[in-house]
């Protein structure tokens, strides 16, 4: 059980580390090592054993869930995809080194949107889906992900790296691997099957309150939920042979 008083102080200690960033300057290596070996300090201050969190992903901004438990529920008990789905696009991020996916996260952290848009950073762990490290923007429309990517593209190569490869993508990477076709940005090389519509209505009708939309409030600032899932990505790195952990360790 970890101490609610001990987390509380460490959390605010974590929260006050300088990054020493500025708007228009690059997020340096120097000052992702202050931050881990700054806060590995402050954790080894506050508590005697070593704490963890077992989750690999980090959420950012958003105003509503996007209920994709349900949806990725509903694909895996019937093989159909949700007609929520086929308006969902991405803007998806590729860092290179575990290094680079701790600045993607810093970055999104403190970039705002004009729609709020949800993003997350995360390692992959999933069976048969290419990539290691990857970062997400959720968009409405394939006109606002386009709108974005140009922006997303300039920042993420200027701040962090200029080889980094950013791209739109449609929805999850489950549904191309039985739908091929859906991966394809352009509307019209596949639709939603309004004969899913009744997989759909019959899942909600029994699952309903298990997934329910969600407000969401991600606050913005690094915090020691961030420290110890970095330690995750730090890890992984290492299982991988991404050495750049080493800088770190």
């Amino acid at each position: 059980m970890i101490d609610q008083k001990s987390y509380i102080d460490a959390n605010k200690e974590i929260s006050l580390i300088s990054l020493n960033l500025n708007e228009s300057d690059k997020i340096e290596d120097q000052s992702v090592f202050n931050f881990i070996l700054q806060s590995r300090k402050i954790l080894r201050k506050y508590f005697k054993k070593k704490i963890s969190l077992n989750i690999t992903q980090i959420p950012r901004g958003g105003i509503n869930d996007y209920n994709c438990d349900r949806h990725m529920k509903i694909f895996e008990t019937h093989n159909v995809i949700p007609e929520f789905c086929f308006g969902c696009y991405k803007i998806l991020i590729e860092p290179k080194t575990v290094i680079h996916l701790i600045k993607l996260h810093i970055l999104f952290d403190k970039i705002t949107f004009s729609n709020k848009n949800f993003r997350k950073c995360m390692i992959e762990g999933r069976k048969n889906i290419d990539g290691n490290y990857k970062g997400f923007i959720y968009c409405k429309s394939l006109e606002e992900a386009e709108n974005l990517l140009k922006f997303v593209c300039q920042k993420v190569k200027y701040k962090i790296d200029e080889n980094i490869l950013c791209q739109i993508k449609r929805g999850c990477s489950e549904y191309a691997q039985s739908y091929p076709n859906y991966k394809n940005l352009d509307k019209n090389e596949m639709k939603y099957k309004t004969s899913w519509k009744k997989f759909e209505n019959d899942f909600d009708k029994i699952n309903s309150e298990n997934y329910k939309l969600k407000k969401l409030n991600v606050s913005s600032g690094l915090t020691i939920k961030d420290v110890l899932i970095f330690e995750n990505w730090i890890m992984y790195a290492k299982l991988i042979g991404d050495d750049s952990y080493k800088l770190i360790s």
